[in-house]
């Protein structure tokens, strides 16, 4: 009711004053009816008319000037669809300037009028409070990808992107097809990797392990793993893999 008071006022638009569905056909001149279609440019969510019930006013001048294709019954009944185009570039609705800025197509203000923060990671606005930091990347995340894109490095506790997260297996043994035998079923640890030296050059690291993490590769995995004898601290070992002691397969 707002805006048909505003287009009213401002743009002398006069709309009809009942609701209609614009998912139905609506009487039209000399006993012909009129139907819609919609569609949308890459700055607009196509949601318009893909509800069972989207109410709308018509503006029957203003829609007389829409393209329309025009056909007829066998009952020589005359029907009329216009072809309503929703899209174009976007503009700032503070400076009214186009908005150029890639990422911020569904915004409604170009970054210079906008305050407001956006998730570095996936782009979308962000309201409130409702951001976090991670190591590593400079800028705010959402909420949803710092609790679903993010995870802990087990070793320091600092919490990183998953995709800069990679797990540790614990390898106790081959088997005769030099296939690993991982140390408990769910044996895996995730560790940010700083740079591939000698004990990572990480304190975190170094605490507990003495040597580099070994890679297996085979023709469908690639994975680091430590045994054993890389361990310095076995307590905090097991204490990383939440182990009380070490499984009765393992020799000590």
């Amino acid at each position: 009711m707002w805006i048909k008071e505003l287009a009213q006022k401002n743009l002398g638009w006069e709309y009809d004053n009942d609701e209609i569905n614009i998912q139905d056909t609506i009487p039209w001149e000399n006993d012909s009816d009129m139907c819609f279609h919609f569609s949308s440019g890459q700055y607009m969510y196509n949601d318009i008319g893909t509800l069972e019930i989207h109410r709308a006013r018509i503006n029957r001048q203003k829609l007389g000037k829409y393209d329309m294709t025009e056909w007829m019954t066998k009952d020589n009944k005359q029907h009329y669809m216009a072809e309503i185009y929703f899209g174009g570039q976007a503009t700032c609705m503070w400076c009214g300037k186009d908005i150029n800025e890639q990422g911020r197509e569904n915004a409604v203000m170009c970054s210079n009028c906008d305050s407001g923060k956006f998730c570095v990671y996936c782009g979308a606005l962000i309201r409130g409070e409702d951001y976090g930091y991670v190591d590593d990347i400079e800028g705010p995340l959402c909420l949803n990808c710092y609790y679903d894109e993010c995870g802990d490095d087990d070793l320091s506790g600092e919490r990183y992107l998953m995709d800069d997260l990679t797990p540790i297996y614990w390898v106790i043994d081959f088997d005769e097809n030099n296939e690993p035998i991982r140390g408990v079923d769910d044996c895996s640890v995730f560790y940010h990797f700083y740079g591939y030296s000698p004990n990572m050059n990480n304190y975190y690291y170094s605490k507990i392990f003495k040597n580099d993490p070994k890679l297996y590769k085979d023709n469908w995995t690639i994975y680091h793993y430590i045994t054993l004898d890389d361990v310095i601290d076995l307590e905090a070992f097991l204490d990383l893999f939440d182990l009380a002691e070490l499984p009765d397969n393992v020799v000590k």
